[in-house]
């Protein structure tokens, strides 16, 4: 919410963000101002409860020019009157209303007890998902990640650190898929496995401390693909040393090149479609709907739990 009303806040134009009204409310019987809105414009203020109004929330933006207004007009009696400013420009459409009912990703939670904050904080890492993720990622890394998230935001490290250290569990994984044993297997493919849930963290710390950067998304995917590289070529080693000998032993290290040499050429078609994408976009919606689709395919490690599962 807070980086949506970042970018875009206009100079001369207030933002009120607004709810629904809630259960909680009525129990409680706060006194909330009610807006009445109109295509995302304020029309008016009431204090009166009515089906049809949203409720105002205690964020809101407002313009370097309507602070230095208020300050000279009411500096003799010390008060802010926001209300009355908001409703002099609302007349003259000066007043957006963001909705978090329009888009549920936009979210907003008052905080005013032990209750809210517990809320709060399950609202916020139910949030916080990447723009291009698996189905495993979904419904079972992110479960997980949340709690390592945690630690991470404890130790105080940054979003490319993790990225590195979920890189070296990944390299690590792929060694233990080259030694071509059974229990080395099993162990590999648990660290793989623990490498994806990690890999979600990056993001997650990110998006909580503001620090999203071009190079930390590019760093991500980037590391990806190498770790993914890997465990093709040790899976491809460890298979080729079981096999060792025979006449098909050739087979395991053309699968596993042509594996490594599949994901290094769609790794490249990924970065130019990026800088393309950053450059001057794309011409059409087709071309930006493809675009999206190899990179999310790309970033995806899904496949880990079928190695997973294919290992046990």
């Amino acid at each position: 919410m807070i980086e949506r009303l970042r970018h875009e806040v206009q100079e001369g134009q207030a933002i009120v963000v607004a709810r629904a009204d809630s259960e909680r409310d009525r129990q409680l019987r706060r006194s909330n101002l009610r807006l009445k809105v109109q295509a995302g414009r304020l029309l008016s203020i009431t204090s009166k409860q009515e089906a049809t109004a949203l409720v105002a929330t205690d964020l809101l933006v407002l313009p370097a020019g309507f602070m230095s207004a208020a300050g000279q007009v009411d500096a003799e009696t010390g008060t802010l009157p926001i209300r009355r400013w908001l409703e002099r420009a609302a007349v003259d459409g000066h007043v957006r209303v963001l909705s978090t009912e329009a888009n549920r990703s936009h979210w907003y939670q008052d905080v005013r007890d032990a209750a809210d904050v517990k809320a709060a904080e399950r609202k916020l890492f139910k949030s916080l998902k990447g723009e291009f993720e698996g189905f495993v990622d979904r419904f079972f890394n992110r479960k997980i990640s949340r709690w390592f998230t945690r630690i991470f935001l404890a130790a105080g490290l940054s979003p490319n650190v993790i990225t590195i250290i979920a890189t070296l569990v990944g390299l690590a994984a792929a060694t233990c898929f080259g030694v071509g044993t059974y229990s080395a297997g099993i162990i590999a493919a648990l660290l793989f496995q623990l490498a994806a849930i990690i890999d979600c963290c990056d993001g997650e710390v990110a998006r909580l401390t503001f620090t999203e950067s071009p190079f930390g998304a590019w760093l991500d995917i980037a590391m990806d693909n190498v770790v993914h590289m890997a465990i093709f070529a040790g899976i491809a080693a460890g298979a080729y040393l079981r096999v060792a000998g025979s006449d098909g032993a050739w087979v395991p290290l053309a699968l596993g090149a042509a594996a490594v040499i599949g994901n290094g050429l769609s790794f490249w078609l990924v970065t130019r479609a990026q800088k393309i994408k950053s450059s001057s976009g794309w011409k059409t919606p087709v071309q930006a709907a493809w675009s999206d689709f190899m990179l999310k395919n790309v970033a995806s490690r899904d496949f880990s739990v079928i190695v997973l599962d294919f290992r046990r």
